[in-house]
């Protein structure tokens, strides 16, 4: 009996001791989005996050949804995992912008999760970041438009429906002002100098999607 009551001790003993490290573990997972950044490439834009590193972490699954509303479901997300202290999610059409991450570690081979920490943009607020970063770039380097398409026209202000002052070709290069700007369709215009004839140039706008940038 004495040694049933001792092994029953043991055991209870044992059972407190698992959990107890368990929960240690999840609350010293917790971690905090500190932010995000935009990134600008030549074929377009990406968010690069940041945490804080998590001692004893494992690792961390973060999941991003770039058209985030009340109606998001799970499937909405796309899930990865990674070791690192960041993640780069490339943007496309894009709305708001809802990103989480949460730390986890494995204990006796199950995964144990911290709770989620989130980081939630609306379209103006990565649209901010976005320009701010190509306003940056474009002091160090000199940043041209070329037309990918045909004929390209420069409107006197972003949208279609705004007059035409002057087409470029197929080719041309044209250095931009540092101005852009989404029309109500949720179009990026850029602002470049384009040319009215040998002597003369104007400042118009020209789709995002009929041009490509190239850096100097």
């Amino acid at each position: 009996m004495k040694r049933i009551i001792a092994l029953v001790l043991a055991l209870t003993l044992l059972f407190a001791c698992c959990a107890t490290a368990g929960a240690a573990s999840k609350k010293n997972i917790r971690t905090k989005v500190r932010g995000a950044s935009a990134v600008v490439y030549k074929d377009g834009f990406s968010l690069k996050y940041t945490w804080k590193k998590i001692s004893g972490a494992t690792g961390y699954e973060y999941c991003y949804n770039l058209n985030q509303s009340r109606l998001s479901a799970k499937e909405d997300y796309t899930f990865a995992t990674t070791d690192q202290t960041f993640a780069e999610i490339k943007l496309k059409a894009y709305g708001t912008v809802d990103f989480r991450v949460r730390a986890y570690t494995v204990l006796d081979g199950n995964k144990i999760y911290g709770p989620w920490a989130a980081c939630r943009m609306k379209q103006g607020k990565v649209d901010k970041l976005i320009v701010k970063q190509v306003k940056k770039r474009m002091k160090n380097n000199d940043l041209f438009m070329k037309a990918t398409a045909q004929t390209v026209s420069v409107r006197s202000k972003p949208g279609t429906k705004y007059d035409v002052l002057t087409q470029i070709s197929s080719g041309d290069e044209n250095r931009a002002t540092g101005d852009f700007k989404r029309d109500k369709d949720g179009n990026w215009w850029i602002r470049v100098y384009a040319s009215l004839s040998q002597t003369k140039t104007v400042k118009g706008w020209v789709l995002s999607d009929e041009v490509q940038a190239v850096w100097y």
